[in-house]
């Protein structure tokens, strides 16, 4: 088996592998014998069906897998002995190939195009200029940090009239149609109604101003239209909820709590910060706003990177080997038509390009993933994960165990390696280039995403 190569121009190339049949004919018969030994036929024992009858049911489909993957490897092969030749995308089938009968010849001839890396040199240096912003926590931020960590820490302490802020502890009895309690209907001695989550108004201001013993007539399915919210209520099964026949309920107070903010005092700083780290209000909005710019870094280095990529990729001014991308384009992507190819080319080769530079600058400075530093990644992934559920503290064996695990996706793996590898070149690009330092307030950092275009 040969592959050569001939060069179309700067862009294009044409991969043609000559295949003859002792390049295939093992592998065909070997996989026909695995076939016999499981293949039933009626007359016959399993394994003992004559081979005849295997080579014409299945020879053609085997010669044709298998003549598929000689050829695969034989291009893999190639490409990665020849280095030098760096390839957008992958060998697609020429589009002047020849038609070959498989059923008469027995020798092939295959040819591939394949599109190929411009010359680029990519020179970092620092008169290349970029925006790096810092987020300025201003007075209306930091007052709406101070607002959470007071909800956060806020408790709930006793009242003698309810609020809309009040959960109200009582009985609740089901009613009949004349407004009396149904015999034999769902009772729940202590049920804790919370006003706030009242979706009807008038139901709503009635739970406002009750003292203990008052008492309340509402229809459920109005006041919290959720089979979720009621079976919670009643302390029933969300299927009992959902088949309710009679929805008016009494509720009889007997007890209020209302959610109190806590105080922002030492006791509060210390429970943010910890014991006597912050003792004045003054210093703990000077720590609150240190931590608004350490919360905002992940943000922060995400438009640095969206910045980068505008410019950079600006600078690249070579052509890319169109029509061999919007064919490559179109055969690996089965949800793209030619007329949604056409429409996002330019965003097609804003990737493409932005694929070439990062690669580039990967191998310049020698940039590699070593497989501790895609652990440490999945186990960054895994911290993340757990903490959207709350679990803000996972045992490292448990983590790493973890971890392990979600590496066994191949999607997911691979995305938490571009994302590794992301973060490595976003390191060389500060380290190598001008940042041009800008203080932003956060709602004029937050107004750079607001047009989607430029994320």
């Amino acid at each position: 088996m040969k592959v050569t190569k001939e060069n179309i121009d700067d862009l294009n190339a044409v991969l043609t592998v000559n295949i003859e049949k002792k390049d295939y004919q093992d592998r065909v018969d070997n996989t026909l014998k695995e076939h016999r030994k499981s293949a039933q036929m009626k007359g016959f024992r399993q394994g003992k069906v004559p081979m005849g009858l295997i080579k014409k049911m299945y020879g053609k489909h085997v010669m044709l897998e298998e003549i598929n993957k000689v050829v695969s490897e034989a291009l893999n092969e190639y490409i990665q002995k020849n280095e030098d030749m760096k390839l957008l995308g992958e060998p697609i089938a020429n589009e002047d190939q020849e038609t070959i009968d498989f059923d008469k010849e027995e020798n092939f001839t295959l040819k591939f195009d394949v599109g190929l890396n411009p010359e680029h040199d990519i020179e970092l240096n620092k008169r290349i200029k970029i925006p790096y912003y810092k987020i300025k926590a201003d007075d209306k931020l930091i007052d709406e940090y101070i607002e959470n960590y007071a909800k956060n820490f806020g408790e709930l302490v006793d009242a003698d009239v309810s609020s809309e802020e009040s959960y109200v502890t009582g009985k609740l009895t089901q009613l009949d149609d004349d407004g009396n309690p149904l015999e034999d209907g769902i009772v729940n001695e202590k049920a804790k109604v919370a006003v706030s989550l009242a979706k009807n108004d008038d139901i709503k201001a009635r739970l406002v101003g009750l003292k203990k013993g008052d008492t309340v007539d509402f229809d459920i399915w109005i006041a919290f239209p959720n089979e979720t919210e009621i079976a919670g209520l009643l302390n029933i099964k969300k299927e009992e909820a959902k088949d309710l026949k009679n929805k008016m309920f009494r509720l009889e107070a007997e007890a209020f709590q209302t959610f109190k903010e806590a105080e922002i005092d030492q006791e509060l700083f210390d429970k943010v910060f910890g014991k006597d780290e912050v003792t004045s209000v003054e210093e703990f909005r000077e720590k609150i706003s240190e931590q608004v710019e350490q919360n905002f870094m992940p943000d922060i280095d995400y438009k640095f990177m969206i910045d980068a990529k505008d410019k950079l990729v600006d600078k690249f001014d070579q052509e890319l080997p169109e029509n061999f991308l919007k064919r490559w384009l179109l055969q690996t992507n089965k949800e793209l038509t030619k007329e949604k190819i056409e429409e996002d080319w330019d965003n097609f080769v804003k990737v493409m390009k932005w694929e070439i530079i990062t690669n580039e600058i990967a191998k310049q400075h020698e940039l590699d993933l070593k497989p501790e530093e895609l652990l440490g990644a999945a186990k960054s992934f895994a911290e993340s994960q757990f903490s959207q559920y709350g679990m803000s503290y996972i045992p490292g064996e448990q983590l790493e165990k973890y971890a392990q695990e979600i590496l066994k996706d191949e999607d997911t793996r691979r995305k938490i390696a571009d994302k590794a590898m992301e973060n490595k070149i976003m390191d060389v690009l500060k380290e190598t280039i001008k940042l041009d330092e800008k203080t932003v307030s956060f709602d004029k950092f937050k107004s750079f995403f607001e047009d989607k275009n430029n994320i």
